[in-house]
């Protein structure tokens, strides 16, 4: 929606808005009665609420995390301002760690929060957790092993995406299961050797075209955008099979599909 308050006064309207825009509508809900006669606020995205700057990449998100927090803080206090109010605040969020702490910020009774399984999901989700002993080597090393037998046990598809904390980790570990995988012949590699050294003719990173040789691809935000471009075409044709990509980096890439 726009600034125009004439769509709040409309009897039984659905109005849908930004969360920047909805910032600037409800600033002066004291003063404007189309604002405290809502009945129904619904926040979509609640988890984004209170990230920092080092969390995402992305400024946009950033942003609208804290100018999110803010308006759902002030609908909430709205609503317990006004003597009579009859709104109804529904915060739909992503997985959270601290649910408690959004129940009661929200001001909602425990009976109406409610925690989907994740075979609910519109894409069931199954979670494996494999715990790694600390052994003081370098953390790709370590993960290495992990990471190779649970790609052989749990995919049972040719897209794998691996999410790490940095951009040399990434590097080290797409080697390391490069190595371990050595006695196999390219194992990641989904195309024609013809195929795969096409796309190879255009990267620059010469380490990105070994790792990309062997079927096992690594972006992040550093790189050139030209290497990511066709590393991201080369893991959605199906032309690679293991992807390994930075945190900080996913917000600004493509939503890439993987099956583990």
């Amino acid at each position: 929606m726009s600034s125009d308050l004439k769509l709040l006064e409309i009897p039984g309207s659905i109005v849908l808005s930004t969360a920047s825009t909805w910032d600037v509508i409800s600033r002066r809900w004291k003063h404007r009665k189309s604002v405290r006669s809502i009945s129904l606020f619904i926040a979509e995205d609640v988890h984004l609420c209170g990230v920092s700057r080092k969390d995402y990449s992305s400024d946009f998100i950033t942003q609208s995390g804290s100018v999110l927090e803010v308006i759902v803080s002030r609908m909430v206090y709205m609503s317990s301002q006004l003597e009579e109010s009859s709104l109804r605040i529904v915060g739909i969020s992503d997985v959270i760690a601290n649910p408690h702490d959004f129940i009661d910020w929200l001001h909602v009774p425990y009976s109406n929060a409610f925690c989907f399984r994740t075979s609910d999901r519109p894409i069931p989700l199954q979670i494996h957790i494999q715990t790694v002993q600390n052994t003081g080597i370098p953390l790709a090393q370590t993960y290495a092993r992990p990471v190779l037998n649970a790609i052989k046990k749990h995919s049972t598809k040719p897209s794998t995406l691996i999410v790490v904390s940095s951009r040399n980790i990434a590097k080290a570990l797409a080697f390391e299961l490069i190595a371990l995988s050595n006695n196999a012949s390219n194992p990641f590699l989904l195309c024609s050797d013809d195929e795969i050294d096409r796309s190879l003719s255009s990267i620059r990173s010469k380490s990105l075209s070994v790792c990309l040789k062997r079927g096992v691809g690594f972006i992040h935000g550093s790189m050139d955008s030209n290497d990511i471009f066709n590393v991201e075409n080369l893991f959605e044709s199906g032309s690679i099979q293991v992807l390994i990509s930075v945190m900080n980096y996913i917000p600004k890439s493509k939503r890439l599909a993987a099956q583990l």
